[in-house]
């Protein structure tokens, strides 16, 4: 059994390793009977070709980078995790904690609205800002679309 956390960053030394063993078969057939630390998504009883190695790899170092459990929320909505890091915004307790940040770093309600800034409704902005332009995971991990 691999455990790809602390083998993948060495792929080439493993698949070398292999490569060793069956020598002194043509085509060897290499399979993972087990998958721990990674996506589902690339693992396959059959075999991991190097592409998925790549695939696991990289989710690897995005999760050293940021978090696992961010890179999990947005392979909720995605295949791979090439737009990642362009698209993620942080981590919020909810929708409406979000719709807060966006407001202040992009509005001035109290110079807009005066004293009618305290009636802004940021629950109600916070679902139309989920319904088109963002999704939040099940960590509570936000990104924006790319």
């Amino acid at each position: 059994m691999l455990y790809y956390r602390g083998c993948v960053t060495r792929r080439q030394i493993l698949i070398n390793f292999c490569q060793a063993i069956h020598a002194d078969e043509e085509d060897p057939e290499l399979m993972a009977q087990d998958f721990e630390c990674f996506p589902r998504q690339w693992y396959n009883e059959g075999f991991i070709s190097e592409e998925d190695f790549d695939h696991i790899k990289e989710y690897t170092e995005m999760c050293e980078k940021h978090s696992a459990e961010a890179v999990d929320d947005y392979l909720e909505f995605h295949d791979d995790l090439d737009d990642f890091e362009e698209a993620y915004c942080g981590e919020w307790d909810s929708e409406e904690d979000f719709a807060r940040h966006i407001v202040e770093e992009c509005y001035n309600l109290e110079k807009t609205m005066g004293d009618l800034a305290r009636y802004f409704d940021y629950e109600a902005f916070g679902r139309e800002l989920f319904m088109y332009d963002y999704t939040m995971g099940a960590n509570g991990h936000v990104f924006r679309p790319v």
